[in-house]
């Protein structure tokens, strides 16, 4: 996709722009409450996770944000290597069904296998992260920090050769996602 400018593991330039994009997205898509909360949730992942636990990712064009992923860290007490937390997603409702999620969640995934990361594992809609190769993973399989309310979306991709190994351990996540009603 020509014109468009890829941004792997740099702190966004545009804060607030960033953050709108998750508003935008999740009002067009779950409403004003869901819309609201979501872009608290980036704006407290931007301000309160340590950088080594931060790999926010975008793409744009024209410097106008159109797709944004949070990559958090999870923790497992026998992790084989770095696991992160694919969390939140947005794309702006203009730029809907237009692939632009879909190369961002791509680049971002190859990021992190050069980066020697173990796997991905992300909660939400089935049918979408499985194009990527994420497949349902058991809570007992890979644990999460809380109980989940709709296990069917805990999933889950290995990055290398036994990447899920050891996630059966208990597991936390940065601050910003250490709140049940999250999970």
């Amino acid at each position: 996709m020509s014109g468009l400018t890829p941004h792997l593991d740099t702190m966004p330039t545009n804060p607030s722009a960033w953050c709108s994009l998750f508003e935008a997205s999740f009002t067009a898509s779950e409403g004003a409450d869901e819309g609201q909360a979501i872009r608290s949730l980036a704006e407290n992942l931007l301000a309160h996770t340590r950088r080594a636990d931060l790999n926010p990712c975008w793409l744009e064009t024209k410097e106008v944000v159109v797709a944004a992923i949070c990559l958090t860290r999870l923790t497992f007490a026998q992790e084989t290597g770095p696991i992160w937390l694919l969390s939140p997603v947005a794309v702006h409702p203009d730029h809907w069904k237009t692939g632009k999620g879909s190369t961002l969640i791509r680049a971002a995934m190859a990021h992190l296998r050069s980066e020697q990361a173990a796997a991905i594992v992300t909660y939400g809609d089935p049918g979408y992260y499985g194009r990527f190769g994420f497949e349902h993973v058991a809570a007992e399989t890979v644990r999460p920090p809380h109980a989940l309310s709709m296990p069917m979306g805990w999933q889950a991709k290995s990055l290398k050769d036994g990447g899920l190994s050891g996630l059966s351990s208990p597991s936390r996540a940065v601050a910003a996602f250490d709140d049940p009603a999250l999970w």
